[in-house]
């Protein structure tokens, strides 16, 4: 071959060469767009398919019923058994004549009064008094221990007594050289301002009023610290310490009855460490419940009864009755008692909070004790103890443990972290501060952590419909989202771990005993309510007890309850008691959907949205299991709904009151802490 053809082949091979490169290139910017068009195609068919479906949900049958709210609200307004209540000229003259003779009675019975120079003399009281105090119960506490170490026949006194007492003296030092009183002390401080100020909701105002130092009776502190020093030779220094905590409590409660809702939502996870967090919990309910009737009847706080109310209300009333002639005797009336106190809950926050400041300070405090959960929870996962309980060992070798975190139960955590979770996404949005939007990212990840971590797939499946249900809301367009992550899911096999994988196919494997289990009871409640379909067998656990194991399938005669919240109500109240629960979650979608169709502002939009969406996704865990068998459950349960109905009841005043016809139903400034 001559030096010109070998020049000439090269060339040639060159040019192949090249060729099958652009080739190669060509075909892949084909297939890009190929892909391109494909998404964009799918992109597009979620759009117009979510665009269709919000539509038809919007302004179709749907839209049109849930948005009807108001028309029956004022058909309620003017029915004949509320103008025969509230409307007859002679009840409201007679209610008049005897608010006025209470208010009078009340403003100066001795209890109030005294009550009321407590306070002022305690927050107008200079710090100075306040470390007299902590400094005589702490030399005294330090005596008492060393007197029961040295007197032979008394239980030798722990180590407590002694770090308690010196921890008092050394707080005591600062304090005994103040002058400043302790309402400008809380002013100036900067805790202080955000627990007395941002969350109680006490206004400066107020606290001026007591800020002028209040001189003399600086005794009455040093033997206060000195009685309750000696009382520790009979008590733990801990139980004084509580004691007076209760009583700022209480102190703070008389003046704003709104505080009370606000701790019970925060402290409600915490009343596990008392020996009965139920009683607990109900206590400062009725203790807020009393405070407020007061500031009723005195002409503080207003009291209205809307529709949604009303339905409650005869809820409530029906659970009394369920234990009136109830199988379960004491133990149902009892149970009855306990939660009709709890739903007290829902009329004073409906009532109390009548401002969005303070509905959001009631979310925010339900949020931050839900976030401490969650991350105790988490935290239980990755350091807890291994435990195989409340888990199928033979099917889920692959699980080392279900939290429990402050309840006592997984299945009780998860519906509690089901009912909080949308509130938490809502922070999330609302945050404009990036490092709020880092912290709200946090908290949503430990929600989601510490529900996988219970391995509740009901909770599973209601947290991701509570989840779709709140950005559906959010925008229309998340359709496209949830249509893509629909075509994904496939994948999911190849990402998810093994132990979580399996847990979540397991739903309909009826070989688990978890399943199997619940299927059985609830074939034997079923059986219960087919024979006590019209009046119930009464509410509560005892009368389930009782009654149920002459129904149960043999190895289930120990079921505590029917593991699903429609059937329970069934069974324990009859088909009066499910209905009226039915039309009550009715008229409450009915009244937050139609304010999220048109609200007053889309801050409260996305608030009313997360309400919507918690009640939503817990009543679909109620379908697999009894979510109200702890009370502290079921007292988030009516506090959620009554947030949704306090944001719309709040937005529509607003709206009145732009338009020149609100009724007096706002809070003001003046009587905010009356």
């Amino acid at each position: 071959m001559t030096k010109e053809e070998k020049i000439r082949d090269k060339a040639e091979k060159k040019a192949q060469k090249a060729e099958k490169k652009l080739e190669k290139k060509s075909r892949s910017l084909r297939t890009s767009l190929t892909g391109i068009a494909s998404v964009s195609f799918l992109i597009a068919l979620f759009d117009r398919l979510g665009e269709i479906i919000y539509n038809a949900l919007v302004g179709g049958f749907f839209g049109k019923i849930f948005s009807s709210y108001k028309k029956l609200q004022t058909s309620f307004n003017g029915s004949f058994l509320r103008e025969f209540v509230f409307g007859d000229r002679r009840f409201k003259k007679f209610f008049r004549r005897l608010r006025k003779f209470l208010s009078s009675n009340i403003e100066n019975c001795f209890i109030v009064t005294r009550g009321q120079r407590l306070i002022h003399f305690f927050s107008s009281a200079p710090l100075n008094y306040y470390g007299n105090f902590l400094a005589f119960f702490g030399v005294y506490t330090c005596v008492v221990y060393f007197v029961r170490l040295l007197i032979s026949g008394i239980s030798t006194a722990s180590n407590d007594y002694l770090i308690i007492g010196i921890g008092a003296i050394i707080v005591s030092l600062p304090l005994l050289f103040s002058r400043i009183s302790m309402a400008s002390a809380i002013q100036k401080s900067i805790i202080g301002r955000l627990i007395v100020s941002e969350a109680f909701g006490i206004s400066d105002e107020t606290l001026k009023k007591h800020s002028e130092v209040r001189k003399g009776r600086g005794n009455v502190m040093l033997f206060l610290g000195l009685v309750a020093g000696i009382m520790t030779f009979f008590v733990h220094p801990l139980i004084i310490i509580l004691a007076i905590l209760l009583f700022v409590l209480v102190c703070f409660i008389a003046v704003s009855a709104e505080i009370g809702v606000l701790i019970t939502i925060f402290i409600l996870p915490f009343c596990s460490f008392v020996s009965n967090p139920t009683i607990a919990l109900c206590s400062i309910v009725l203790l807020t419940t009393f405070f407020y009737c007061i500031k009723l009847i005195r002409g503080k706080r207003v009291f209205k009864l809307e529709l949604v109310d009303a339905a409650v209300l005869l809820f409530t009333l029906l659970i009394y009755f369920a234990s009136v002639f109830s199988a379960g005797g004491e133990g149902s009336r009892n149970a009855a008692l306990v939660s009709c106190s709890l739903m007290l809950g829902y009329f004073l926050l409906v009532n109390l909070m009548r401002t969005e400041k303070w509905i959001k300070r009631c979310v925010f405090a339900l949020v931050s004790s839900g976030s401490i959960v969650a991350m105790i929870g988490v935290l239980e996962y990755f350091f807890g103890k291994s435990s195989s309980q409340w888990l199928d060992v033979s099917l889920f070798t692959n699980i080392r443990v279900r939290v429990v975190s402050l309840f006592d139960n997984p299945n009780v955590l998860a519906t509690y972290l089901v009912l909080i979770f949308p509130f938490a996404l809502n922070f999330f949005i609302l945050a404009k501060k990036r490092n709020e939007k880092f912290l709200s990212a946090i908290v949503c990840a430990a929600f989601v952590l510490a529900t996988v971590f219970t391995w509740s797939r009901g909770a599973w499946i209601a947290m991701a419909l509570t989840f779709i249900i709140f950005f559906t809301v959010y925008s229309r367009k998340t359709l496209r989202i949830f249509g893509a992550a629909i075509v994904g899911a496939p994948v999911l096999p190849m990402i998810l771990p093994d132990n979580l994988l399996d847990r979540a196919l397991s739903i309909l494997n009826f070989s688990d005993s978890s399943i199997s289990y619940r299927i059985y009871t609830w074939i034997g409640s079923l059986r219960v309510a087919g024979d006590h379909f019209l009046g119930g067998i009464g509410f509560g656990p005892e009368a389930f007890a009782k009654i149920y194991p002459a129904y149960a399938f043999a190895g289930i005669e120990s079921a505590e309850h029917s593991h699903s919240l429609p059937l329970q109500i069934l069974i324990g109240m009859g088909i009066g008691g499910l209905l009226t629960f039915a039309v009550l979650i009715f008229l409450y979608l009915q009244k937050t959907l139609e304010y999220v169709k048109k609200p007053e502002s889309m801050t409260s939009k996305f608030y009313v949205a997360a309400a919507v969406a918690s009640v939503i996704g817990a009543l679909v865990m109620g379908l697999f299991d009894y979510i109200w068998y702890n009370y502290r459950v079921f007292y988030i349960f009516w506090i959620v709904i009554a947030i949704g109905c306090a944001f719309v009841r709040a937005g529509n005043y607003e709206a009145e009151r732009n338009a020149g016809v609100s009724e007096t139903y706002g809070h003001s400034e003046q009587d905010e802490q009356a």
